[in-house]
């Protein structure tokens, strides 16, 4: 029997639930994204401003490996960007903006998801069971998927 890559795709991710998989990875890295939102929006009360934030708080961030800078996205929008690596190639990111109500840290989180790719998720109305592919369109970007897989070497 001849299957399409198609074919071998559907049957692998029900061979090996997947999907169930998926939404696991997903359930775990939510909660610990809700937690380090919490922990931020903490961070930034009593600080008024971007710069006033980085000065209080980057040096520390940064001495727990943590990457802090200040980002403009292409609508002109400007904030601060906390880069937590969380492994091998792993990561997420929070934006701290200025608002009229003071300093917010978006439910935006950029991260790299279950199967490598980067994604824009709002934590707090994405449901656990959505596994659907995110674009942000608020920042009109869409991610590209790194999908890994092998194939057969010449020398094979």
């Amino acid at each position: 029997m001849n299957e399409t890559r198609a074919q071998i795709a559907k049957r692998l991710a029900s061979e090996y639930n997947l999907a169930g998989y998926s939404l696991k990875v997903r359930r775990i890295r939510k909660e610990m994204m809700l937690k380090r939102h919490a922990h931020f929006t903490s961070m930034v009360r009593g600080t008024h401003t971007l710069e006033e934030f980085f000065t209080c708080h980057g040096q520390i961030l940064r001495l727990y490996g943590i990457d802090v800078y200040f980002v403009k996205t292409d609508i002109g929008i400007q904030g601060i960007c906390i880069h937590i690596s969380l492994g091998f190639n792993e990561y997420e990111k929070y934006y701290i903006v200025e608002t009229i109500d003071g300093l917010k840290i978006s439910p935006i989180v950029s991260w790299q998801n279950e199967v490598c790719a980067n994604e824009d998720w709002n934590i707090f109305s994405m449901g656990n069971n959505d596994i659907s592919w995110k674009v942000d369109e608020d920042m009109n970007r869409l991610y590209g998927i790194c999908l890994l897989y092998t194939s057969p070497s010449p020398r094979d």
